[in-house]
């Protein structure tokens, strides 16, 4: 990777662009805090930008950014007469580098839109970069990633159907449906401290386990037993 290359400058907004994978979205309260922000303190946080991989991307400057869209956006309705921004230029090798560059300065600040995340994981992953590699860059948890692009093969659910499938009757005179034998995917975050512990006390009870469970529903009864049980105790 060629990221240790980085360069400080004042660049003409009329040759930067937004990327178009970045996953980040801003409610409209969030950006206009960023716009009173600037308009009080100023642009304090220059945007990471890239050069334009040339032959791979259908951007028509030179550069686009890799973080700081939405500072970049505040940007020029802040100051609409400026001419250029500062900016940190780190060239990079590929498009798969800059996807994954992007959804990790997300993730430090704030949460990325789940489907366009889960879109852009599985972009990166096609183009060589390992799960090895996103958890170190990003923090994510292999398994979580995974999840994440494994849901995009779940084909979407008619809207007439949702009730039926969550066992919902909300106004609509249908009979509550028993879904407790059909499978779903749960996922969620933890701190990197609490994975060993957690999967530590996860694999004791898988090891117990007297029943006949296939393997790869193992995992999720030997959460459910834990919960289970904490619940017993209340």
């Amino acid at each position: 990777m060629s990221e240790s290359v980085k360069e400080k400058a004042f660049i003409s907004l009329s040759e930067i662009s937004p990327n178009n994978y970045n996953p980040q979205e801003m409610v409209s309260s969030k950006f206009k805090n960023l716009i009173a922000s600037m308009r009080k303190y100023g642009f304090t946080d220059p945007i990471k930008i890239r050069p334009v991989l040339e032959g791979k991307e259908e951007i028509s400057t030179p550069y686009v950014i890799v973080d700081g869209e939405h500072r970049y956006r505040a940007f020029m309705e802040v100051f609409p007469d400026s001419t250029g921004i500062d900016c940190v230029i780190t060239p990079m090798d590929n498009l798969a580098e800059a996807m994954q560059a992007t959804d990790t300065a997300n993730r430090i600040k704030g949460e990325p839109n789940p489907i366009k995340e889960a879109e852009l994981f599985d972009y990166i992953i096609k183009e060589g970069i390992s799960y090895e590699e996103i958890e170190e860059l990003s923090g994510l948890d292999q398994i979580l990633v995974e999840n994440m692009v494994n849901s995009l093969d779940i084909p979407e659910i008619p809207e007439d159907d949702i009730d039926e499938l969550s066992g919902s009757s909300i106004d609509n005179g249908k009979t509550q449906q028993d879904d407790s034998d059909k499978k779903i995917i749960v996922s969620f975050s933890i701190y990197a401290d609490q994975k060993e512990k957690i999967n530590k006390a996860i694999n004791m009870i898988d090891e117990t386990l007297d029943i006949q469970i296939p393997d790869e529903d193992r995992k999720g009864e030997a959460l459910f037993v834990m919960s289970n049980k904490y619940l017993e105790n209340q």
